[in-house]
Order: structure tokens, then C-alpha cells, then sequence
């Protein structure tokens, strides 16, 4: 186990991030950072996104019967989105 995670639940954390990571790419309209960049972006992001879904519980939608799994990868896009948003005020621009 690593940091209380399976190996398993890692790798689906990481393709979920990378995941978020293109498709915040891809609402940009092609303004991101390259393939390997949103990718980080994305991980990144959710790790965000999970801590301010989990901290501040803004959604839960587990209660209301969704798969964990859209849970993450909706607090993924957030997060990924905020860090994008984020960097591009602080000027780091593509």
C-alpha cells in the first residue's frame, strides 16, 4: 500500500487526473499546456479537487447514487480547472 492507497486505486486516481487534464485542455480550445503538461495539470488537480470536494463536501454525489469513480473524476476537471485558471492569472501562459 502506498499512503493508504492499493496500487489499483493509484492508477486509476492517476488516469483519472490525466484524464481531467485533457479535457480542461480540451474546453480551452486548444490553449493548454501539450499533452504531457495537462496531464500534470490534471493530476495535480485532482488532488486539489478531491481535498476541496472532501473538505468542504461542495457535492457528494456517492449519497445520491452515483459510482465513486464520477465523484473523483468530477472533482478532477474542477480542481484541474481552478489550477489552469490559477496559472494563467499568475501569467504562466502556453
Amino acid at each position: 500500500m502506498l499512503f493508504g492507497f492499493q496500487m489499483t486505486d493509484f492508477l486509476m486516481f492517476v488516469c483519472i487526473g490525466v484524464l481531467a487534464g485533457w479535457i480542461v485542455g480540451e474546453l480551452r480550445q486548444g490553449e493548454g499546456y501539450g499533452l504531457f503538461g495537462n496531464a500534470i495539470i490534471g493530476i495535480l488537480g485532482a488532488l486539489f479537487g478531491g481535498f476541496l470536494f472532501e473538505h468542504y463536501e461542495v457535492v457528494n454525489l456517492v449519497n445520491i447514487g452515483f459510482p465513486p469513480v464520477m465523484q473523483t473524476a468530477l472533482s478532477a476537471v474542477v480542481g484541474a480547472g481552478i489550477l489552469l485558471f490559477c496559472l494563467d492569472r499568475l501569467g504562466m501562459k502556453t
